[in-house]
């Protein structure tokens, strides 16, 4: 059995907080207000599932309100950025594929957002884009090779025919001697 995907150890302070990454401070400021209202353990009676939840978004306001703690992690978020989604292509592409046993080959996409739909619809289409060229340059490096061979092998016979051209003007002309065509 395959081992299973992890999610990057890097934590997306912007999607913690449910903003994107050229939020205003003040954006910033209302989405951890309304995340702490929702997730906050003295407003939840202390319910343990809030409690991560409000650290995360309380972690991600502390980095993203300070001017300076906040540039040093726009700096870094590109590769942050790219690591999440590297993790939810994958994963998301694992999680689709239909477990139904009786029709194995179907996709459920029921689960997907309509822009996730269409994302996934066209890595469909250029992975089969891809493969048909893998296929095609495959039958023309065939081809290739096969007149390669062809040329040799074509080589080979005009020598052999100059030859034996040569040998049979010399046994029945022997007076005038090889002649070449």
């Amino acid at each position: 059995m395959g081992m299973e995907l992890q999610p990057p150890t890097c934590v997306d302070h912007y999607a913690d907080l449910g903003v994107s990454p050229d939020a205003s401070t003040q954006e910033i400021r209302r989405a951890f207000y309304k995340l702490a209202k929702e997730t906050h353990p003295d407003k939840n009676n202390n319910e343990s599932t809030h409690t991560p939840r409000f650290r995360k978004a309380q972690e991600a306001y502390e980095c993203l309100s300070d001017a300076t703690r906040r540039q040093v992690y726009d700096l870094s978020y590109p590769s942050i950025r790219a690591e999440w989604a590297h993790y939810h292509r994958h994963t998301s592409a694992h999680d689709i594929h239909n477990t139904n046993a009786n029709e194995p080959w179907t996709t459920n996409w029921s689960h997907l957002s309509e822009e996730e739909r269409r994302y996934e619809a066209q890595r469909q289409r250029i992975e089969d884009f891809r493969r048909r060229m893998e296929d095609s340059l495959k039958r023309m490096q065939e081809s290739r090779r096969m007149m390669e061979d062809n040329r040799r092998k074509m080589a080979g016979c005009n020598r052999t025919i100059d030859d034996f051209f040569t040998r049979w003007q010399s046994l029945q002309f022997p007076f005038m001697g090889a002649m070449r065509l």
